[in-house]
């Protein structure tokens, strides 16, 4: 079923009026496919998970309390809800990081009751671990130091052979603690689609010296940002390429990555610019400002819209005078948040005819028995 989703998830969209081609001979379309969009009466339950780019700190009107209560949605959260008619659930919480979502999994009974009954989990997490290296890099035992960080990531660059660096010990942790997460989601929730945004820290990529100046001393204490750059992209890539695509792999059709990376650096012409775009970020380089949260909700919308949860075909068959008959096929895109698109075409054939119909995007076996009953129907990869 995983490597079926997968490969649902691969179609590209179906027209909204795409012409029925019969595959077989002596069949001929006498309605072209489009697709009836479906919503559930239900809201789809949507639960993030995270830190404080998912309460959407910062943000207008922003109050720490109220999300912790419940009582109010901020940032992309209440974005999406406002959109779509989501019920949106933020069990976000400030400055976490992996492990206070893991505990927060494990012990937390109002999470783990949001997290059981969600239709899709988004998470947004990391950038506090990777600000609190030290933190890390004591409780594991190491000294640390971001200079250390920044000759060990030049040198790797440069090696011929593989090296372990810190970073490795840093991304290890972390993947770890992101690896019980994800257990326990689906441990709790084994249907729900989880949606990740992928790592991004701006600060990496400030746009002029000045900030560099201010948020590199003040946060990571090291004012080389060539340095401080080189390990941002090879600390947050990796984490990306690796921590959160390996695990993505072990549940293909139900987690999915949401590009933030790449899409926070992008301007309103859709250009990569490889720097913090200045409107979407507050004075402090790394939170959403409202535009930021936007963003990001466009994004998790896009995610949401394009990943199928199954595909199901059906078909009956109209008799009709002599040999002919129209046999009607139907197609069912459903979603994760409860949506579905509808795509039917009826088309002429003989009794007893079978074959290949194209519905949509879709190719469908029909074959008929008599002059009213269907055999088999099914996709066909």
């Amino acid at each position: 079923m995983k490597k079926k989703l997968l490969a649902m998830m691969t179609l590209a969209a179906a027209a909204v009026c795409a012409l029925v081609v019969p595959m077989t001979s002596g069949a001929a379309a006498v309605r072209a496919a489009a697709f009836t969009f479906v919503q559930d009466e239900t809201p789809a339950v949507v639960v993030i998970l995270g830190d404080s780019i998912g309460t959407g700190y910062g943000t207008s009107g922003y109050n720490s309390s109220a999300v912790q209560a419940q009582t109010a949605l901020f940032g992309y959260g209440k974005i999406i809800a406002d959109a779509k008619g989501y019920d949106v659930r933020d069990r976000a919480v400030d400055g976490a990081e992996t492990k206070d979502v893991l505990a927060r999994l494990q012990n937390h009974e109002d999470t783990r009751a949001d997290v059981a009954e969600a239709d899709i989990i988004n998470i947004t997490i990391g950038g506090n671990d990777l600000r609190a290296v030290n933190t890390i890099f004591r409780n594991l035992g190491y000294s640390y130091n971001m200079t250390s960080v920044i000759a060990e990531c030049r040198a790797a660059e440069n090696a011929e052979e593989p090296i372990t660096t810190q970073a490795d010990i840093v991304l290890d942790y972390m993947r770890g603690n992101i690896e019980q997460i994800l257990d326990l989601i689906y441990e709790l929730n084994p249907n729900a689609l989880v949606t990740v945004f992928e790592n991004y820290t701006p600060a990496f990529y400030a746009a002029s010296a000045l900030e560099a100046l201010l948020l590199f001393n003040i946060v990571f204490g090291n004012s080389d940002r060539p340095g401080l750059d080189l390990a941002g992209r090879t600390i947050i890539s990796r984490l990306n390429a690796e921590v959160w695509a390996d695990c993505a792999a072990n549940y293909p059709g139900t987690m999915v990555l949401s590009d933030a990376y790449n899409e926070m650096m992008r301007d309103d012409n859709g250009e990569h610019t490889g720097q913090t775009i200045r409107g979407l970020f507050q004075f402090d380089f790394i939170h959403p400002t409202d535009a930021g949260h936007a963003k990001l909700a466009g994004i998790l919308m896009q995610t949401i819209d394009s990943t199928i949860r199954d595909v199901a075909a059906s078909a009956f068959v109209t008799k009709l005078s002599g040999s002919k008959n129209d046999l009607t096929i139907t197609v069912v895109e459903s979603y994760f948040d409860k949506t579905a698109k509808v795509f039917d075409s009826t088309i002429r054939i003989n009794n007893n005819a079978a074959g290949v119909y194209a519905v949509g995007d879709y190719s469908v076996f029909v074959n008929t028995k008599g002059n009213t009953q269907i055999r088999d129907c099914y996709l066909v990869a």
